[in-house]
């Protein structure tokens, strides 16, 4: 995975990293989000994705659950209190 400022859109904390795959096809993103309860922006390719949140302090993850793709803006925030990390990964079509 390689650092973008592409797909990041927007963050309230302006502290929050973006990873993903060099390969577009490959659609895979992560994004670390430092501060509790700030929403962000990741600009998504149209198609179908999993979706699953890290809880960094506790370990604990989310259940993944599927996301669709708008071919824009997306707005997140993660599920519980504290810094998270999300995952995004396309699913196989």
């Amino acid at each position: 995975m390689k650092r973008t400022g592409t797909l990041l859109l927007w963050a309230a904390s302006l502290l929050a990293i973006c990873l993903a795959t060099a390969k577009a096809a490959e659609k895979e993103y992560l994004v670390y989000q430092p501060r509790a309860g700030a929403e962000f922006t990741v600009k998504l390719l149209p198609g179908r994705y999993q979706q699953e949140w890290f809880n960094i302090k506790t370990g604990v993850s989310s259940e993944a659950e599927a996301i669709e793709g708008k071919g824009g803006e997306q707005l997140f925030s993660a599920p519980f209190r504290g810094e998270a990390v999300l995952w995004i990964k396309a699913l196989a079509e």
